[in-house]
């Protein structure tokens, strides 16, 4: 039972959030908390008020309508904690693990080899490699090109003769000795190579392209992410206010805004709308429910080849992806119990779920991704359930995750039900049928069964077949069993294990400014992108949003400087666009590494607007350039780059 106490105080509130592997599908509890200056987010009601008269002219009839949710998020902008919020504003992810420290490629007949890395040795299960640390980097490349059927190739070597620059017919030709964009340390490698234990590679044949990547210990990830015309599925946000916690879920990001000054720290607000809001309870699952199966994703090829095939191949000691097209040739060959690269050397978070989504539709040359309902994309790839073979991905086939290792849990939705001394109750849902399903309040006497529909919010009713006021969803179509319970409580408590990112926030005497690749003197500059999305889609039997639909992005902000030549005036008078970089760089260095947290904002095209400067006093004159970012279409550079260079594998 959860109480409450008042009164609530802001000191004590705190945001979490998850992401959602499909819009509008509460996604809870949070697996990531932000620090934040304030926060607006609200759900308003309409007022249905009859308009039906009567002889004593009195209103008598009023209903709570349809629910609208939103508001602002502000917060200081640091290098870690906020990376997913830009993805969400912007759209387009794309990472690259810049400390790695060779490419592994095993090109013999063994079909079970495996590779340990520890803090002095690479070795591989069948006994090729035992190569010593305990010697240079480019020694240990060397070393390893030196036994048969094995290469280390350079991931960028000169920035096109590496491994991931060259083209997929090409990666054999690979660079072996290191250049001036491959990431490498002074000394020998002891204790300096991420640590792997006995994770399989495959064999590669003639053309390399499955690959197998060592990296360093430090683990550097630059993210950059881009103005698309597509934004992530959505987030579901916990916010916390001292006696309470409220879930907003479906959450979309309207627009994202900054505000840069030199003696500051560097502010954003992003103001957020969502499907709707919840008080319920995380569900628990009945400690003697059964296994159950559900889907995960549906995976059809996407190419024009004759022959395409997936085989997710779990049980327990090699939990590998492979693809296959066409006649046979290897495309893609990796574990699933790490991160994984695609051909360009983008980094991919392919160990869990949401990672495994995101790389599989970012590969839309070979792969159509329909994701299901009520996944969890935090939980590991290792949990999806072993596919059975190869599967013809020509037409679509459903990937499943294994009930045995992740519990089948319905989803639930409802505002607070309680006591006037602050209790929760606790409701429970248990299966009747396969196809129906029943409501309790005391998990003794049970309501009449109700239909289970798939993918639609039912009403759970009680012991008295009233209406609680909490809804129920059974995702996806999966085979129930019967007298499998849920239990939820009415509201929650705010988290009581919370951690926060240790990093301080980024501040405007950090950053350094270029105009079309010249120094710029900037006293302050702001900028907001705005999604402009269309929050009045209802449908007939819900009150809260059936989607959030993005429409046309704007990308405008200003320039505050001072009056010191005509270059920007002449810009602004000419309509000549310019293109402006902005560089926020940490003091801290990621992971004990060389390498310092930085922030990179470009908007490769902005045209000014606004007035001439004017004389206000006797202080220095100083001018407002306001702005629009448009998109570099020479370039092919969207209107707004984010590039977030930190220590997060995953944003």
């Amino acid at each position: 039972m959860v109480q409450t106490f008042g009164p609530a105080v802001g000191s004590k509130g705190q945001i979490g959030y998850k992401e959602e592997t499909k819009w509008g599908h509460p996604a809870s509890p949070p697996n990531k908390f932000l620090e934040f200056l304030n926060e607006s987010v609200v759900s308003e009601y309409t007022n249905l008020v009859s308009g039906s008269l009567r002889a004593d002219r009195a209103i008598h009839k009023q209903r709570t309508g349809s629910e609208a949710a939103g508001g602002d998020i502000a917060f200081e902008v640091g290098p870690e904690g906020y990376g997913t919020f830009f993805k969400h504003a912007l759209g387009k992810k794309r990472t690259k693990r810049t400390d790695i420290a060779m490419i592994l490629v095993y090109d013999g007949s063994d079909t079970d080899v495996t590779i340990t890395v520890s803090s002095t040795t690479i070795v591989s299960s069948n006994g090729d490699l035992n190569i010593s640390l305990a010697q240079s980097h480019q020694l240990i490349i060397t070393a390893i090109n030196a036994v048969g059927d094995w290469a280390a190739y350079c991931p960028w070597g000169d920035g096109s003769t590496g491994y991931f620059p060259l083209a997929i017919g090409s990666k054999s030709s690979a660079v072996t000795t290191l250049g001036a964009s491959d990431y490498t340390v002074s000394g020998n490698l002891t204790s300096k190579l991420e640590a792997i234990t006995t994770i399989p590679i495959g064999a590669s044949g003639a053309n390399h392209l499955v690959f197998f990547p060592i990296n360093f210990t430090y683990g550097i990830y630059e993210h950059t992410i881009d103005a698309d015309p597509d934004i992530p599925q959505g987030m579901t946000l916990e916010i916390g206010r001292d006696i309470a916690a409220f879930n907003y879920y479906g959450g979309k990001i309207n627009s994202l805004g900054m505000t840069l000054t030199p003696g500051e720290i560097v502010t954003g607000t992003a103001n957020m709308m969502f499907k709707g809001a919840s008080t319920v309870g995380d569900p628990a699952v009945a400690a003697g429910n059964s296994t159950v199966d559900f889907p995960a994703f549906d995976l059809v090829y996407a190419g024009s080849e004759a022959t395409a095939a997936v085989d997710v191949d779990i049980d327990g000691t090699r939990d590998m992806f492979y693809f296959e097209a066409p006649n046979n040739t290897k495309i893609y060959h990796f574990s699933l119990e790490r991160g994984y690269f695609d051909h360009d050397g983008y980094y991919w978070h392919t160990s869990t779920i949401g990672g495994l989504l995101e790389f599989l539709e970012y590969e839309s040359g070979y792969f159509t991704v329909t994701r299901k309902k009520g996944v969890d994309g935090t939980t590991t790839s290792q949990y999806l359930k072993d596919s059975g073979g190869e599967q013809d991905i020509l037409s679509a086939v459903t990937f499943y995750m294994d009930g045995s290792t992740v519990d089948y849990t319905p989803l639930f939705r409802g505002n607070y039900i309680g006591t006037d001394a602050g209790n929760s109750n606790t409701f429970y849902v248990k299966t009747d049928t396969s196809g129906t399903f029943m409501g309790s309040s005391d998990n003794s006497s049970w309501s009449t069964a109700t239909a289970i529909v798939y993918g639609e919010w039912l009403n759970i009713l009680d012991d008295s077949d009233a209406d609680t006021g909490f809804d129920i969803m059974f995702p996806e179509s999966v085979t129930n069993v019967i007298g499998d319970t849920w239990s939820f409580t009415t509201f929650k408590d705010e988290n009581a294990s919370v951690s926060y990112e240790a990093e301080d926030p980024f501040t405007g005497f950090q950053g350094a400014v270029t105009l079309d690749g010249s120094s710029q003197g900037v006293m302050g500059a702001s900028f907001t992108l705005t999604n402009n999305l269309y929050g009045e889609k209802y449908e007939l039997g819900d009150r809260q949003r059936a989607a959030l639909v993005a429409q046309r992005r704007t990308v405008e902000g200003s320039l505050t400087l001072e009056f010191d030549d005509l270059d920007m005036y002449r810009k602004f008078v000419n309509g000549v666009a310019g293109d402006i970089n902005i560089v926020l760089t940490s003091d801290e260095y990621i992971n004990s590494s060389t390498t310092k947290h930085s922030l990179a904002i470009r908007m490769p095209e902005i045209k000014f607007s606004g007035t001439t400067p004017t004389v206000g006093g006797e202080d220095i004159i100083v001018t407002d350039f306001p702005f629009n970012s448009l998109y570099d279409d020479s370039a092919g550079i969207p209107d707004l780059r984010l590039t977030l260079t930190n220590g997060q594998a995953y944003i």
